[in-house]
């Protein structure tokens, strides 16, 4: 017994599939006995009716696939542009970060992980260790009795999604036939991964903050340099007195001219000390050589 579908191509007398103009993407309505053809079944199977009942393949049918093709095409554009903006805000969240190294107390976070980082690398390949070693084992375990630890993929996001307080999984498998080895596998997850791990890497940053904190304690912090910015253009308003950068450099430059003056002198001052030490010095030796001769 023919579908409708079929039905609706074996009775074409042109010997191709007639659409209406314009096209309902929803599907094709029939004058006569179909009352409606889904796109996706005459778009998939039209070069299987082609081939089955020697029909030709309309234009209008053309460009519809053609026209699926362009979407499907203009889709995977979108995805790849949303892909690229997010790395670029990601880079720039970074850059903003460096950016702030201007000023020392804020400067804090990246002087903080530049300062760790080493230590941060040797924790990272610890943790990554561990994590590969217990998602194994949990997908080995529990992965024909749960989604989430169904692959290995799977396993390692739920590893990790564990560590990062999910417990999710924990409130099924409890309660599975394998209760006694997931409280074993969840307990000794919990102890190496969250409460040592954890808290090696937390005293590794605090480490690094002290450090960098105590080499940042003289330097004045966000506060004080916008009022001070504040009273220097409030004085500059009100007294209509301004050090143009002008000014700035010739005095620097007649500073560094008295520098260099002011070294000029001592190395004369240097040489002429050290000129009267050796004439001293001479002349001890020639009192020594007399009182010899002499007495």
């Amino acid at each position: 017994m023919l579908s409708e579908a079929e039905l609706l191509l074996t009775q074409t007398t042109a010997g191709t599939i007639q659409l209406p103009t314009p096209f309902n993407i929803t599907g094709l309505v029939n004058n006569t006995n179909v009352t409606c053809l889904p796109i996706k079944s005459l778009v998939s199977g039209g070069y299987q009716y082609e081939q089955s009942f020697k029909l030709g393949w309309s234009e209008e049918l053309s460009k519809i696939v053609q026209d699926f093709d362009d979407a499907e095409h203009i889709v995977n554009i979108r995805s790849t542009l949303d892909n690229m903006i997010i790395i670029i805000i990601l880079f720039q969240v970074l850059r903003l970060l460096k950016v702030l190294d201007f000023q020392p107390k804020l400067a804090l976070v990246t002087k903080t992980v530049l300062n760790a980082g080493w230590e941060l690398f040797h924790f990272v390949i610890v943790f990554g260790m561990q994590t590969v070693a217990f998602s194994a084992c949990a997908h080995v375990a529990f992965g024909t009795i749960h989604p989430n630890f169904s692959t290995y993929g799977e396993s390692i996001s739920s590893c990790f999604n564990l560590f990062l307080g999910d417990t999710s999984a924990h409130a099924e498998l409890s309660k599975s036939d394998r209760a006694l080895g997931w409280y074993l596998f969840f307990l000794t997850y919990m102890s190496l991964q969250f409460f040592i791990l954890l808290n090696i890497l937390l005293a590794i940053l605090v480490d690094a903050y002290i450090a960098v904190r105590s080499s940042s304690t003289l330097s004045s912090d966000v506060i004080s340099e916008i009022i001070d910015i504040f009273l220097y253009y409030t004085y500059y308003i009100t007294t209509k007195k301004f050090i143009s950068d002008s000014e700035i450099e010739n005095e620097i430059e007649l500073l560094l001219k008295i520098n260099k003056e002011h070294m000029k002198f001592m190395r004369a001052q240097m040489v002429s000390i050290k000129n009267e030490q050796n004439n001293n010095r001479v002349f001890s030796k020639l009192v020594v050589f007399h009182y010899f001769c002499f007495y």
